[in-house]
């Protein structure tokens, strides 16, 4: 199995920093951006999952979390499952 490795950016508007980050693939191939980790107002965190791509117009599921950590650790999980079936960028 290949090595799997993530990139999180952190989502702006203006100038101001939101509790939101995309996630793609870097490794072992580049893809586009098909995760989404933000910060819920009780404090808690959703990942959501966009296995064809961040889109409104596509489906996605999301999952509830008690830390970031927590919510990255599946996501990373599901990466090594699913590598393959994310659209390349």
């Amino acid at each position: 199995m290949p090595d799997i490795l993530i990139e999180w950016d952190r989502v702006s508007c203006g100038i101001e920093l939101l509790d939101l980050w995309t996630g793609r693939l870097v490794s072992p191939v580049r893809t586009v951006p098909f995760l989404k980790i933000s910060k819920r107002i009780d404090h808690g965190w959703v990942l959501h999952f966009c296995p064809q791509g961040i889109s409104i117009y596509k489906p996605e599921t999301y999952h509830y979390y008690r830390t970031r950590e927590k919510a990255e650790a599946h996501a990373m999980r599901w990466a090594r499952a699913h590598w393959e079936t994310i659209p390349k960028a």
